[in-house]
């Protein structure tokens, strides 16, 4: 099976200037030889039942090895190639899943209805592939209004909190996904949903999924939003 997942030989990458931050977000397209191939690992192989309990807005697995193998030592080189890094230092895979949107807008957390961030770590990054074609939804990255702030690290994430609490306590956010911008967040940059694209971002960028229930929320990885998760710190 690991032959089957393969890099593309047309991979384009684009970078992308976020915010007045101007955080570098990696979109890259026809990353693999044949995506389907990772839609069959995970039909075939992924274990969507051993994770229950999760920030995540859905199910997630354990992501193949076959998959890590490949497309980590890509994602290392953009991360390599593209931010500022200590010298010396090296990428770690820390976590990988496929993950699934299966969680009803009335199911969400309060967490999971406010965009977020992954880490404080300055060195921690997202690499997340979208795997089914159909029509889902992108990816959005946000600043929050109060304190102006897009990349939340250790000496930001106090006021963040202070500030988020005092808003959600006048004004909780409703019951649904989040999307467009609100009093509180400003929607900076959406990069759409395309199957065989990867996006590469720093954990500490303020993000969401933009989930919509009519056409994502769906528990079977052969036809939901399907994505590859994989969380890199550098170090």
């Amino acid at each position: 099976m690991s032959n089957d997942i393969k890099i593309g030989s047309d991979v384009t990458a684009q970078l992308l200037y976020v915010g007045e931050e101007k955080t570098c977000v990696i979109v890259c397209d026809n990353v693999l030889e044949d995506v389907n191939a990772v839609r069959d690992l995970a039909i075939s192989e992924a274990d969507f039942a051993a994770e229950s309990e999760t920030a995540y807005p859905g199910r997630r697995a354990e992501l193949s090895r076959s998959y890590a193998e490949t497309v980590f030592p890509l994602v290392a080189s953009l991360i390599r190639d593209n931010y500022s890094l200590p010298d010396a230092s090296r990428a770690h895979l820390n976590a990988s899943y496929f993950s699934l949107v299966t969680l009803a807008p009335e199911e969400l957390s309060l967490q999971q209805r406010i965009p977020h961030f992954d880490s404080a770590n300055p060195f921690y990054f997202a690499a997340m592939q979208y795997i089914n074609a159909g029509n889902f939804g992108g990816t959005s990255f946000y600043s929050h209004r109060p304190t102006g702030f897009e990349n939340i690290t250790v000496e930001r994430t106090d006021e963040l909190i202070k500030s988020a609490q005092s808003f959600i306590q006048r004004s909780p956010p409703p019951q649904n996904y989040f999307g467009d911008s609100d009093e509180h967040f400003l929607r900076l940059a959406t990069v759409e949903h395309k199957a065989n694209r990867l996006l590469i971002y720093p954990g500490t960028l303020l993000h969401s999924g933009n989930i919509r229930s009519t056409a994502d929320i769906d528990s079977d990885p052969a036809t939901g939003r399907l994505t590859t998760n994989m969380f890199v710190e550098v170090r």
